[in-house]
């Protein structure tokens, strides 16, 4: 039988429950709540991920540019030539060369470029030292660190260069040979070396800088995008922050423009006026902050980077003889 029905009997329903109750549902409202701090968190995890993803190119290619590949030595000279090794000053690295003797009291030191070694063949260097013998100049070309048949493992672009270069100074001087005299001829990167060591070592008497840069840090916060092939932003100060950390070497000592106003050697610039790599006011910038009255600077119409031998041969000689002449006495 069924019971009796006892409206007395019944339960009450809690008054939130029932279909007109106008209050937010527990689920719709906690939605409600949480959805912007999801959305932020999916954010910060996609700006985590192209920090990461960035800094990780940046690092690739900061190794890159500081671990170029060697060149090959695969040019012997054609005039009479000794094999020569001797250490860098500092780290005593062991770099090695070619001495080009001509038997005399004056010898130019070739400094070349970045990703390059001593032939140099954009100018091409040994050309350059077979002529210099010619006139009778000893000729020392020998590779930087990292760079042909040198130790080394890492190009700093005119840092820990410095070193190569006072240890090749050294070198010559260690010679013996009476009233020997020393110039400096550098390419690029090293005719930017070449001014900085000369501000240091009295004993350079003369420098031929070949299309250098005038201050590497900013240089590369122009023109970081020609060499690493990125954009401009994020990758150049990306880049720029990580490569100290990588190489050990502040881009901001590569700096021939401050080292050029303490050079009392003269100085040869040589520019083309059509260099796409390094522009030709980095060296209007270094010769008017240059101190000597025979300093000179030489542009050359319709010459790319490193390109003046090869552009204008004539002129070349023209400018580099008489200068090395009254320089070297």
């Amino acid at each position: 039988m069924l019971a009796s029905y006892n409206p007395a009997r019944m339960k009450r329903l809690p008054a939130t429950v029932g279909v007109t109750s106008s209050a937010p549902l527990p689920v719709a409202g906690w939605a409600v709540i949480r959805w912007p701090w999801a959305l932020l968190m999916r954010v910060a995890a996609c700006l985590l991920l192209a920090a990461v993803v960035c800094s990780g190119v940046g690092g690739y290619v900061a190794w890159t540019l500081t671990h170029p590949a060697r060149k090959p030595v695969n040019i012997l000279p054609s005039t009479a030539y000794q094999d020569v090794t001797f250490p860098s000053r500092v780290d005593k690295l062991q770099l090695s060369g070619w001495l080009l003797d001509a038997g005399s009291s004056k010898t130019i030191i070739e400094v070349h470029g970045y990703r390059d070694n001593r032939l140099q063949t954009q100018v091409p260097a040994m050309d350059v030292a077979e002529q210099l013998v010619h006139d009778g100049y000893n000729f020392l070309m020998f590779d930087l660190r990292d760079s042909g048949l040198s130790q080394g493992s890492q190009t700093t672009i005119g840092v820990f260069e410095q070193r190569d270069v006072a240890g090749a100074v050294d070198y010559v001087k260690s010679l013996g040979r009476a009233g020997q005299h020393v110039a400096l001829l550098g390419f690029s990167m090293g005719a930017a070396t070449a001014l900085i060591v000369a501000g240091q070592d009295p004993r350079v008497e003369a420098v031929i800088a070949d299309s250098p840069f005038a201050d590497l840090y900013p240089y590369l916060e122009d023109n970081l995008p020609v060499w690493s092939h990125l954009p401009a932003f994020p990758s150049t100060p990306l880049i720029l922050g990580i490569e100290p950390a990588i190489t050990g070497a502040d881009p901001h000592q590569s700096d021939p423009i401050r080292w050029v106003p303490k050079i009392r050697a003269p100085i040869l610039f040589i520019h083309g006026l059509a260099d796409n790599s390094i522009p030709y006011n980095n060296s209007q910038q270094l010769r008017a902050a240059a101190a000597n009255p025979a300093d000179q600077l030489w542009l050359v119409p319709g010459a790319d980077h490193i390109k003046s031998f090869k552009t204008d041969p004539r002129g070349y000689w023209a400018h580099v003889l008489p200068f090395l002449s009254a320089a070297l006495r």
